[in-house]
């Protein structure tokens, strides 16, 4: 029995090779942008009035994980319809969606790794760090720490295309849609 992802090659991709999927998950932020807009500004004030939206900031290590970029960390409480609402639809990761287009942020990525913590979810050596707005692993169901979630990230690290990234940014949401309904 063979399996492929231990016997799969692993190569590193240049600037050229990055720019298709730059430019797909940044037309797919906008899209996902223009759809969300609407429910986050009908959300967030009523959400947040009620106490059911906390934001704090945060450090991330950056995708070179040589610097750190800061985001905010969005704290959900589903204890009402409408935060329940606000939590299948993702409007606690709107506001990361705009980090896409300036490359602080994949679409899909990595789950980002805080850099106060040892950066073990991050792989090392010839694989990148990809940091992104849903993760490999949420699209693929897996928890979102420790070994099994990282393993997951590094073979789609290794043979995601732009083509299938949208495909798991649609399996994120529509996971994180279901989660929250049955919730």
């Amino acid at each position: 029995m063979e399996d492929p992802h231990l016997l799969s090659g692993i190569q590193q991709n240049g600037l050229w090779a990055a720019l298709p999927r730059k430019i797909v998950h940044i037309f797919s932020a906008l899209i996902m942008i223009i759809i969300l807009s609407v429910p986050y500004i009908l959300f967030w004030p009523l959400l947040r009035l009620g106490g059911n939206w906390k934001s704090t900031t945060a450090s991330w290590l950056a995708g070179n994980r040589s610097s750190t970029i800061k985001l905010a960390r969005i704290e959900l409480k589903t204890s009402g319809a409408l935060a329940t609402i606000a939590a299948a639809l993702s409007l606690d990761r709107f506001a990361l969606l705009f980090r896409v287009f300036s490359g602080q942020l994949s679409l899909i990525g990595s789950t980002p790794v805080s850099s106060d913590q040892a950066p073990e979810n991050a792989p090392t050596g010839t694989l990148a760090y990809r940091p992104g707005v849903f993760s490999y692993a949420e699209a693929e169901e897996w928890p979102a720490s420790g070994g099994d979630a990282a393993i997951v990230e590094r073979f789609h690290l290794a043979h995601s295309s732009p083509l299938s990234d949208i495909g798991l940014v649609i399996k994120a949401f529509i996971n994180r849609l279901q989660e929250k309904s049955t919730a």
